[in-house]
């Protein structure tokens, strides 16, 4: 007969949901797959198989229970530490777009109607103009 105990139970799911909490916020949070059209299933079930992946080569787990205070602070950091990764990766995606022979590629949140070549694009900072260019 198989036994597992709670201590098992709670290092297993902590080697589970850690990594699972840290892979789904940056994923939530990165660029690509961090947009709106991107499906929530398609988030989650790319950052699940993920964490399937990379968990069992993680060292060094924390034994602590994944409800207890401690876990929710392990768990708060996690999340901190994903945002962060898909925050850099935004980062590193906007610098790639800026390197171009002068030219630079903006990005909405939300699908725009109507952009036609030969507009004008001006880019403010409060009441300052700080850019502009032509739409080609």
């Amino acid at each position: 007969m198989i036994s597992i105990t709670s201590t098992q139970l709670d290092a297993w799911l902590a080697a589970f949901i850690f990594p699972l909490a840290r892979i789904l916020a940056m994923v939530a949070s990165s660029p690509v797959l961090g947009n709106k059209q991107t499906p929530v299933r398609i988030k989650i079930g790319l950052s699940v198989l993920l964490t399937i992946v990379i968990a069992p080569s993680i060292a060094n787990m924390p034994q602590v229970a994944v409800g207890s205070p401690q876990g929710l602070l392990i768990m708060i950091q996690q999340i901190i530490i994903g945002v962060a990764m898909g925050f850099t990766i935004s980062m590193i995606f906007n610098a790639v777009e800026m390197a171009g022979d002068d030219e630079i590629l903006v990005t909405f949140d939300e699908p725009q109607r109507a952009i036609t070549p030969g507009q004008a694009a001006v880019f403010y900072d409060d009441n300052l103009v700080v850019g502009g260019g032509w739409i080609v």
